[in-house]
């Protein structure tokens, strides 16, 4: 019985982390580079998130978003000559950088 709990709570939540980066297909993680200064939309990246993302690195390019997990979104950029990866929330929240 306690097997079966548990296989019903890990499927509720693969499905609802396939929910929030829906749309999302693993062939395309690498073709969603995205430049912010052309305004165009990656697919499955909330607007809160995008939008953060903009403010605080205007000038970046060859950006790239990763679903991280259900609340996260990774993102790798080139910023003055160097390639940065930037953690954000689903809402949009900073978390953290690092120059790689």
């Amino acid at each position: 019985m306690k097997k079966i709990i548990l296989f019903v709570i890990i499927a509720v939540i693969v499905t609802s982390c396939s929910k929030t980066v829906e749309g999302f297909k693993s062939d395309s993680l690498n073709s969603t580079a995205t430049d912010v200064n052309n305004s165009q939309s990656s697919t499955g990246v909330p607007t809160a998130v995008q939008t953060a993302f903009s403010a605080k690195y205007p000038t970046a390019t060859e950006v790239v978003w990763l679903p991280d997990n259900c609340s996260t979104w990774k993102v790798q950029f080139d910023l003055d000559n160097r390639q940065w990866k930037a953690v954000f929330k689903a809402d949009g929240t900073f978390v953290s950088e690092k120059v790689m």
